[in-house]
């Protein structure tokens, strides 16, 4: 069970990466790329929201279908994300 208070920000894009964050770390992959997803149609540029939406596609399975993606976005977080197959 998760509690989580409420306040008057409760749907600020902080707030929401928070929430996207802990659903990670709760291992509910689909609802944090959920979130993720609705962060990254509003801010393709911030780190925080490539890696996560990264880490929840690639423990999904979906990481062969959105590499290209998380490529094209390189410039934007700096660094070179390797998402490799295996199997």
């Amino acid at each position: 069970m998760v509690i989580v208070k409420k306040t008057n920000e409760e749907t600020s894009p902080e707030a929401l990466l928070v929430s996207a964050n802990r659903a990670l770390k709760l291992k509910r992959y689909d609802a944090a790329l959920e979130m993720f997803d609705q962060l990254y149609a509003k801010n393709k540029r911030d780190a925080r929201i490539v890696m996560g939406r990264a880490v929840a596609q690639q423990n999904m399975g979906l990481s062969e279908v959105h590499h290209v993606d998380i490529v094209a976005n390189w410039g934007a977080v700096g660094c070179v994300i390797v998402l490799a197959k295996y199997g």
